[in-house]
């Protein structure tokens, strides 16, 4: 997700790169550290840096502009800029002035694991409204890749109740028990899948202990939504393992519609207290409520956490694993009957689950995946190229850029549809 730097809008930024020119090289040796690339045609020019042990985009960024400084009659003002929470990217347009001429351009920052990179695309700010896709194309073909971080290997790892397989580093530990998996990392991370449990109405329950049978461990909580049953279902859980668990804030959410009943998409913060010791824990997770009675309904979820301040560095890790959970499908199945006839009415949840539920997963990861970095896939039908731009109010933005164009040139591709179609 990004955050404003300045008073330029992650729509305003798109469209100035989408439909704005790029412009005049000048006959004045590149700052130190820059290359400088010329256009073939026109008077743009792109300049690409790579600075070395950099890891912070605004640092990178703040550095440019100084290097630029000695380009232009000073540093350049700039505009308005955007960066991402995680201060891996930034994104900024700018005005600079050489002697009688101003001009006008775009940078783009990128840091990986020990480097960023450096990109500025100008010209003077009479042609800056011309050929800007040209000169962005040029940037993007010679911008290098920041270094991306190490691949954290995973090793293939039969399930040890023999339900199916998951891919783990090394170090992580393993349990499963009917086709519901737990993993744990050696740095406080968590994954649990397919977790499932036969929940209660209270009114099922009232009507149960009239009968003098009562409700056993099986949990009582109204049919409500995700995030509420998660509230009280999850409390419930930590109590009965000793430990303490306090929701503390709800950070992102989003519907899962491929899945039946109630489901969706939670990003939260919860605190867990465990022998006088509290840890605030960020978990992904996607619930499921499905409906199996008047007097039950049975809770689904799968999940990954870890402590909140590594959350973000090991999410890429855990989403391998999550992704790479297989379960065989004769045991699903039987899972699932077995399901059946312990709640009576629960044949909705074998219908279609059984052959879909792997695809439905992985489209799921991908919606999630699109909903926390914010950013939406973008297919340029001029030269075919997809753009992975905010998107936030982008409808509505490529609504007037196609205005402009005069027929459907932009269109919105969800992620899903590329990796799972």
């Amino acid at each position: 997700m990004m955050q404003f730097l300045g008073k330029l809008s992650a729509s305003a930024l798109a469209a100035l790169v989408l439909t704005a020119g790029v412009a005049g090289a000048a006959d004045v040796k590149p700052p130190k550290d820059f290359t400088a690339i010329h256009a073939d045609n026109g008077t743009g020019e792109v300049l690409i840096e790579q600075r070395k042990g950099e890891t912070s985009a605004r640092a990178a960024f703040d550095g440019a502009l100084n290097g630029l400084a000695t380009y232009f009659d000073g540093r350049p003002r700039v505009l308005g800029a955007m960066a991402d929470d995680d201060d891996t990217e930034v994104q900024a347009s700018f005005v600079a002035s050489r002697g009688q001429t101003v001009y006008s351009g775009l940078v783009v920052v990128q840091v990986g694991a020990a480097d960023a990179v450096v990109g500025v695309a100008y010209d003077e700010g009479k042609a800056f409204g011309g050929d800007a896709p040209a000169l962005m194309a040029l940037l993007k073909k010679n911008l290098p890749a920041a270094a991306a971080a190490p691949q954290t290997p995973l090793q293939l790892t039969q399930l040890p109740d023999g339900s199916g397989t998951i891919q783990l580093p090394k170090g992580w530990n393993v349990n499963a028990v009917n086709s519901m998996v737990d993993v744990i990392g050696p740095d406080g991370q968590e994954g649990h899948f397919g977790l499932w449990t036969p929940v209660y109405t209270p009114a099922g329950a009232a009507y149960m202990n009239s009968l003098g049978v009562g409700t056993g461990v099986i949990p009582v909580c109204n049919y409500t939504d995700p995030e509420s049953a998660l509230k009280v279902l999850a409390g419930n859980l930590a109590r009965a393992y000793g430990a303490n668990w306090t929701y503390k804030q709800r950070l992102g959410a989003a519907p899962a519609p491929f899945l039946p009943g109630k489901a969706a998409y939670l990003l939260y913060d919860a605190d867990i207290t465990v022998n006088g010791k509290t840890v605030t824990m960020r978990t992904l997770a996607v619930i499921d409520m499905l409906p199996t009675s008047q007097a039950q309904w049975a809770f689904y979820s799968s999940s990954v956490s870890c402590p909140a301040a590594t959350f973000d560095r090991n999410l890429p890790t855990m989403l391998a694993i999550w992704k790479s959970w297989k379960t065989d499908p004769r045991v699903f199945e039987a899972r699932l009957k077995q399901a059946a006839e312990d709640m009576k009415a629960i044949g909705r949840i074998i219908e279609d689950v059984n052959d879909y539920r792997q695809h439905i997963m992985d489209r799921a990861v991908d919606d999630w995946d699109e909903y926390i970095r914010g950013t939406s896939q973008v297919l340029d039908r001029q030269d075919g190229t997809l753009r992975e731009v905010p998107y936030y109010n982008l409808t509505e933005r490529l609504n007037q850029m196609n205005q402009r164009e005069g027929y459907e040139r932009w269109q919105v591709i969800p992620l899903k549809d590329i990796n799972n179609p």
